[in-house]
């Protein structure tokens, strides 16, 4: 699909391809428009670009160089509905129990994001995040203390386990829960 573009030379145009074609940004059928700005001695195409769109509202961008790297591959415009999260429940253990709302999480490309209240010990996994929630490394966030004021530290390990640890407080007797709403770097 790609090279037909290419041999076309400088122009505009339009495009059908079905999913199996050659070089085709997705599996299913793609329809979509190019422009070659500049042509070589050839005749080919020298640059330009291709618009494509699936049958599935997909649309796919790619950019042709041919003095240096040839077709640069398709990416995938983002768009709002890739950006809606679709939150999980984070399960609890030892003894943890929600707060006023329950703690889920969900990631938008490399962040976690964390929401709800925990009610837990500190120095305990309250949790365990899933497997493709998890971070690379070792990751800790000050979060707050609900019932009075204070702070306390969320740590995140590679398997997913949570836990709190340290805390300051004005009134430690009045703590109620922890707040979990963070964004934190896979």
């Amino acid at each position: 699909m790609l090279q037909a573009i290419v041999n076309r030379g400088r122009g505009m145009g339009t495009f059908y391809a079905i999913g199996t074609a050659a070089n085709s940004p997705s599996t299913a059928s793609t329809r979509g428009f190019y422009q070659m700005t500049s042509q070589s001695t050839d005749g080919k195409g020298n640059y330009g670009w291709v618009y494509a769109m699936d049958y599935r509202n997909n649309v796919f961008t790619n950019y042709y160089d041919g003095n240096s790297v040839g077709w640069t591959g398709w990416n995938r415009i983002i768009t709002a509905n890739d950006l809606a999260p679709a939150w999980t429940e984070v399960p609890l253990k030892n003894g943890a129990k929600h707060g006023d709302r329950k703690v889920m999480c969900t990631t938008v490309g490399r962040l976690l994001y964390l929401k709800g209240e925990i009610i837990t010990n500190r120095g305990v996994i309250f949790g365990t995040l899933p497997a493709s929630y998890r971070p690379e490394q070792l990751r800790s966030r000050l979060v707050p203390i609900f019932g009075t004021t204070g702070m306390t530290k969320l740590y995140i390990e590679t398997n997913g386990n949570m836990r709190l640890e340290g805390q300051i407080a004005d009134k430690s007797e009045n703590i109620t829960s922890y707040g979990l709403d963070e964004i934190i770097v896979l």
